[in-house]
């Protein structure tokens, strides 16, 4: 299983680290909290929010990792689309 730090992901998908620790802190972002206070996602829970995101928001987020087949560009949050066509971000 691969762990992300949340700055890892908000670089990733373009966000605040803040808001990622608030989500973490809300429970809404499932994390394992060390002892000193280093937080670290699952790569499946951060899937699982952006699947459940994508339904809350209309959007089709790449999914981590994913490769665009024709420019070999890394597809992360900002390359998600919105299903009605918009540049509305998704998460």
């Amino acid at each position: 299983m691969k762990w992300l730090a949340p700055t890892t992901i908000a670089e990733l998908y373009d966000m605040s680290a803040k808001s990622l620790h608030r989500m973490i802190d809300r429970g809404e972002l499932p994390a394992v909290v060390f002892p000193n206070g280093k937080k670290r996602v699952s790569q499946e829970a951060l899937e699982k929010l952006l699947r459940r995101s994508s339904r809350k928001h209309g959007c089709r987020p790449s999914a981590l990792g994913e490769v665009d087949a024709e420019t070999g560009d890394s597809l992360t949050r900002s390359s998600a689309v919105h299903s009605s066509g918009s540049d509305r971000k998704c998460l």
